[in-house]
């Protein structure tokens, strides 16, 4: 390979599809072993964040070298649904790294996702890579961890015997005629959480419930991916998505692995009867490894007490793109929060931090963002910024360990006052972001 070549960067064009898919399969073998072809790329299109026109290219002499995919997806972060422009398949064949062309596809994505609108941009790494250095030089601020429970075959038999049959629930195989129920399941949980996609139906028709059964946004199977019902009284009151390996026929999660990827319910008892009923048929099938990707709350935390619980190396990274506009999204939420409490503020916070600085303005329980003189200031590290704006951070323990600084205050004013308006703004929520939205 000639270091002189000189590389060009572009958005996707028709044909490009090839070239793609080969630099995917050299550089991650989880694609290699999935066998993606140019076909099941361009069928991506079933998920509303794929577009090909989010697809940049680096080409080096009429040859695709490095690739990046944003996905559009629809988050909901407090009480609103906003778009978030995750980075998705970093790639630079390896003949061509060493040359900035993973940097120089990153700054493109952040460019394409300011112009589509997302005021935020979000990928999947591991900590301490060499990709996670780049991410954060390109602003990229640690999130969140990952986290699940795992087990092995004698954890699982103990969740089944602990938590037995409840008799009033029957769980079975999923109907067409279930979707709407499982909607309705879906968005009543969601209410409570930070971080669920928003789905519309022909997105559960294309990715959950259809032929072709999505364990992750890039990972599918035709067979080996499970839904079940549960039922009350012939009302749907839970359901469960999970993968058996050793029925799978291209996913990678391994032959003798069990995945749970969702699993929602009206109550403990019908989560308890699904989990039951899903763990069961992982043994029937001889699973050895037991992987449950559940938010770690409750009831799933006591469920699944007898399960291992990891905080892994690997970690959610947002960028702010756009403060102002983003705190203009979030005026509902603010407001939501804010009628639910007795108090009345009057006072205008000022927040600084390496994204930028916006102002809000709070009377009563209205917030507004203005371009007025605050009355107090906080200098907000950006890790602990992008954990705020996903309602994951506990602002008084931030303040407390020195991520949020005051650096301006009236003398008329009250620091604590501040604080506590903004603690309520950016209450600490439950988050999740389900594997099959995942990108």
């Amino acid at each position: 390979m000639n270091r002189s070549t000189s590389i060009t960067y572009r958005t996707y064009r028709p044909g490009d599809e090839e070239g793609i898919v080969k630099v995917m399969r050299r550089c991650f073998s989880t694609f290699d072993q999935f066998q993606l072809d140019t076909k099941t790329w361009l069928d991506y299109s079933v998920d509303y964040g794929f577009k090909t026109d989010y697809s940049l290219v680096a080409e080096a002499d009429g040859k695709i070298v490095g690739h990046v995919q944003v996905i559009m997806r629809k988050l909901k972060l407090g009480k609103v649904y906003v778009k978030v422009g995750g980075v998705a398949n970093v790639s630079t064949d390896p003949d061509y790294r060493g040359r900035g062309i993973a940097t120089n596809l990153m700054r493109k994505a952040l460019e394409l996702c300011k112009k589509e609108g997302a005021p935020i941009s979000a990928l999947g790494t591991g900590y301490g890579y060499v990709a996670h250095r780049i991410y954060r030089r390109l602003g990229y601020a640690d999130t969140l961890f990952s986290r699940r429970f795992v087990g092995e075959r004698e954890e699982a038999e103990e969740t089944i015997k602990a938590l037995g049959k409840p008799e009033d629930i029957t769980v079975r195989e999923f109907k067409d005629e279930d979707l709407p129920h499982l909607e309705r399941l879906y968005n009543k949980f969601s209410e409570e959480f930070s971080g669920v996609a928003w789905r519309d139906t022909e997105y559960w028709k294309n990715k959950i419930v259809g032929r072709k059964r999505y364990g992750f946004t890039w990972f599918f199977d035709e067979s080996g991916v499970e839904l079940l019902v549960a039922e009350r009284s012939g009302r749907v009151v839970g359901y469960s998505y999970f993968a058996i390996g050793p029925f799978c026929k291209r996913t990678v999660i391994g032959k003798e692995s069990g995945v749970l990827l969702e699993l929602i319910g009206e109550g403990r008892k019908a989560l308890s009867a699904l989990l039951v009923e899903s763990l069961k048929r992982m043994i029937d099938a001889n699973v050895k490894t037991f992987d449950i990707n559940l938010p770690p709350y409750e009831p799933y935390s006591s469920l699944l007490r007898k399960f291992n619980f990891f905080v892994e190396r690997g970690i959610y990274m947002s960028n702010i793109l756009d403060l102002k506009g983003l705190m203009n999204e979030y005026l509902p939420t603010f407001n939501y929060f804010l009628e639910r409490r007795e108090e009345d503020f009057n006072i205008k916070i000022g927040l600084k931090s390496l994204y930028g600085d916006v102002v809000l303005k709070v009377r009563g329980n209205e917030v507004e963002v203005v371009d007025e003189e605050p009355d107090v200031v906080f200098n907000v590290n950006y890790h602990t910024f992008t954990r705020l704006v996903h309602f994951i951070e506990d602002v008084p323990r931030a303040f407390l360990e020195g991520n949020i600084d005051v650096i301006k205050v009236k003398a008329d004013r009250s620091v604590s006052e501040a604080l506590r308006c903004l603690s309520l703004m950016f209450p600490r929520m439950k988050f999740i972001i389900w594997h099959v939205d995942y990108w």
